[in-house]
């Protein structure tokens, strides 16, 4: 096991995996017309809720590996690499599903986040006062720019889209709270029977990566699609 990963961090990022699974395997039964569930609290608020979790995460793994590195390269690196699969993302959900493709979806937000990180590690503690603020502006105010689909909420159809304006916010609030976890959780092995779930929050990425693919794959071979 890495020496420098919390247990703790994992254990989350784990549920947060478990969630997006559940969620999304619903999401594919009701794509493909398996099942007629209409709940807006459901649709709308639970894949945000999960999505936030992902990226609060994000936020303190981040001001973690800076606090640990203090190297701009690397954490360039990390992001432009999480923001490039994004982009491969992007091309083939257009190929795919043109009308609801990725455009700028929670891969692409974490890499560049992952970037800006660097810059406002400094800042620590009143990172939660500017995340407070960007999730404010980016909650209340409307900047109606298709050029700035990256940025600003736009009226978008896309099965995944989270632009910086409200959800950097919500990093950066991740980034203020990595302080309280440097100093009161340190790296050991996870207790036996969390061990599972910390296993998914070790590998979120390839989960997230395949997860889909598998989903429809199952419907496809017991012929529901």
């Amino acid at each position: 096991m890495n020496n420098y990963r919390i247990w703790q961090i994992d254990f989350l990022r784990g549920i947060a995996v478990l969630s997006m699974i559940l969620f999304n395997y619903s999401f594919t039964l009701k794509f493909f017309n398996l099942i007629n569930y209409n709940s807006i609290f459901y649709w709308f608020f639970v894949p945000r809720f999960i999505a936030a979790m992902f990226i609060f995460i994000s936020g303190v793994s981040s001001y973690l590996s800076i606090k640990r590195n203090k190297n701009f390269f690397h954490t360039f690196k990390r992001g432009v690499k999480i923001f490039t699969i994004g982009i491969l993302i992007t091309l083939i959900t257009y190929f795919l599903f043109k009308e609801h493709f990725i455009l700028f979806g929670i891969l692409h937000l974490i890499g560049i986040s992952i970037v800006l990180s660097y810059f406002f590690f400094k800042f620590e503690k009143f990172n939660f006062i500017f995340g407070f603020i960007i999730l404010f502006i980016g909650v209340f105010f409307n900047f109606s720019n298709q050029y700035l689909f990256w940025l600003f909420p736009q009226k978008i159809s896309s099965f995944d889209y989270e632009p910086l304006f409200p959800w950097f916010g919500i990093f950066l609030l991740g980034m203020g709270s990595g302080k309280f976890v440097y100093y009161n959780f340190k790296p050991k092995n996870a207790e036996k029977m969390f061990n599972k779930i910390c296993f998914l929050g070790r590998n979120s990425l390839f989960i997230y990566l395949i997860h889909q693919p598998v989903l429809v794959f199952f419907l496809f071979i017991f012929h529901l699609i």
